[in-house]
């Protein structure tokens, strides 16, 4: 089964060839430099990450907070993959722990980017999606059919959760400001690109940065947070390579000019078409602290794994969890 969940605002070329390099652009980036985070969350990621073989334990960092199980939106109607926090790369398929009996009869609330989409109830699991999965030879999560409850539009929503866990942030694209405001902002994050500290990129350096997304919204009382894709490239024909930062900064929403400062990075460079992408899913305010969250696919190749990041303090988020990943991309 084939999932669409590229970026909204730019698309993705994707190479077609199956890669097993996920885990490992996440801590060294596909030309063997290291990723960066402000403060460092390179050791976060390799928790999230780690597979210790025979030994491996269950996927830790999950918010339990945010329920058993997360839902993302397929692009067949009425239809959503079921992502089991638990399960790691080397567990991927074992149907013990994907079991969707549990699952049948909740309740789920939808968000989207902009906010809560509705909520449904999982009717079961969706055979046509699981014998369209076998056919293409790929590996997916398992697929439930969704009943709808109210008018929760198809296509509108992009994760679910159990109802109760979360509360929407909702984010503002770049793309909806007037012309002169969507510059600055985009100059704005080149600012901040350029600043970044740990540029261990060589290759890179010196050339200028493109902003590929950039979505804005509000953590907490009195300060604004953005998240943004930002890329370099070099145009060699028979080599034509990539470095992808992903960036979560903030600054004091009551100063307009008050600096932005980076919260969390994520760098991954290596060819083009393989090097590793994000789309962010939805921002949450999760469990009863009301932890603000951002949900956010990477895709390597035919890869998708599912990200949870989560603020820990001013100007301070933490990479808490990975998901395992899918081949079905």
């Amino acid at each position: 089964m084939r999932f669409s969940m590229r970026h909204d605002v730019a698309a993705r070329s994707v190479a077609r060839s199956r890669t097993l390099v996920l885990a490992l652009c996440v801590v060294v980036g596909c030309d063997g430099t290291s990723n960066s985070r402000v403060p460092d969350s390179t050791a976060a990621a390799s928790t999230a990450t780690a597979d210790t073989g025979e030994h491996a334990a269950l996927n830790s960092g999950w918010s339990p907070d945010a329920g058993s199980v997360l839902l993302v939106a397929s692009d067949i109607p009425g239809v959503a993959q079921v992502i089991f926090p638990e399960v790691t790369d080397s567990t991927f398929g074992d149907s013990t722990l994907t079991d969707l009996a549990p699952v049948r009869g909740t309740r789920v609330t939808l968000y989207s980017r902009r906010g809560e989409a509705g909520t449904a109830i999982v009717a079961g699991e969706d055979s046509t999606a699981r014998a369209d999965s076998s056919s293409d030879e790929c590996e997916g999560w398992p697929a439930v059919r969704l009943r709808n409850e109210g008018r929760t539009a198809a296509g509108s929503w992009t994760v679910g959760l159990v109802t109760g866990r979360a509360q929407s942030i909702p984010l503002d694209s770049i793309e909806r400001l007037s012309h002169a405001d969507s510059a600055r902002l985009a100059n704005e994050v080149t600012r901040l690109a350029s600043g970044l500290p740990d540029d261990t990129a060589r290759a890179f350096r010196g050339l200028p940065y493109s902003v590929h997304g950039v979505r804005r919204f509000q953590p907490a009382p009195g300060v604004e947070a953005l998240v943004a894709d930002v890329a370099r490239r070099i145009n060699q024909e028979a080599n034509p390579r990539e470095e992808q930062i992903l960036i979560v900064a903030e600054r004091d929403s009551g100063r307009a000019d008050s600096p932005w400062r980076p919260a969390f990075v994520e760098r991954a460079s290596g060819h083009e078409g393989s090097v590793q992408t994000h789309d962010v899913l939805a921002a949450l305010a999760i469990g009863p602290s009301h932890r603000p969250s951002l949900l956010v696919a990477r895709y390597v190749s035919d890869g998708i794994s599912y990200l949870l990041l989560e603020r820990v303090g001013p100007a301070r988020w933490n990479l808490r969890w990975v998901s395992a990943a899918s081949d079905c991309g």
